[in-house]
């Protein structure tokens, strides 16, 4: 005969069949670099993305010289720094914390500064020159960091090859192009919850399933905020 389960255990059970479906989501945030379905970039787009990779994790890209883009996002971290508040190359703590980058080319909402939607472009201006807070602080140091990338030869070759139509190239302009470019490689799909809602049923466990349903469903509406696929309605909430 089953045993007749008490209010905790029955409480215990639903924690559990969340917690497991909670990893499986966060998952998808964490298996970031897997390749979405998509036609093959082109040679100069792809020139243009492996260009983005390197200033991505240049160093030399701030002012200081001491803080690359993957200082705060780092790939282990789900593209985060893990803390609970970002620290700018001053040292200074932010405010915020560091967001993942993970599927950061489907979201419109690039930043906890700017309720506005933006294009990742113009969000890469901020972490460079911002003052309030300084991130990479490279307001003030463009012509040394320009003169860094411009003395590389690997890098006159990849903006050469990335911007042929150019004489001069090297610019702060497509310095964020070519970053844009490269987080929008930075892509998360192939989560057990992604291949679930793909129509793989055996991709979630029993208990997985259970914590989704509760995930989803009217009693609990996690869902109504945080909404499939990436579990977020991309809006700002006071709560508390």
């Amino acid at each position: 005969m089953r045993p007749r389960l008490t209010r905790k255990a029955t409480l215990s059970r639903h924690a559990r069949a969340g917690a497991l479906v909670t990893a499986a989501i966060l998952f998808a945030a964490f298996s970031t670099g897997t390749a979405a379905r998509q036609q093959p970039p082109s040679r100069q787009h792809a020139t243009l993305i492996e260009l983005g990779r390197h200033l991505f994790y240049d160093i030399r890209l701030s002012g200081p010289g001491y803080m690359s883009c993957a200082t705060c996002h780092k790939p282990e971290k789900a593209f985060t720094d893990g803390r609970p508040v970002a620290i700018g190359v001053t040292g200074e703590r932010h405010t915020r914390n560091t967001p993942t980058l993970a599927n950061i080319g489907d979201f419109k909402l690039l930043g906890w500064a700017n309720p506005e939607p933006q294009s990742l472009e113009a969000q890469m201006l901020r972490p460079l020159f911002s003052e309030t807070p300084i991130e990479m602080g490279t307001l003030g140091h463009e012509t040394p960091v320009l003169l860094h990338i411009s003395s590389n030869a690997v890098y006159r070759e990849l903006f050469e090859g990335a911007f042929p139509a150019q004489p001069a190239p090297i610019n702060f302009d497509n310095i964020t192009r070519a970053i844009a470019a490269f987080q929008r490689t930075l892509i998360s799909r192939d989560s057990p919850y992604d291949r679930f809602a793909a129509g793989d049923r055996n991709a979630l466990s029993p208990e997985a399933r259970q914590g989704l349903a509760l995930f989803t469903g009217e009693r609990l509406k996690c869902s109504q905020c945080h909404q499939p696929p990436h579990f977020t309605d991309q809006r700002f909430h006071n709560t508390g």
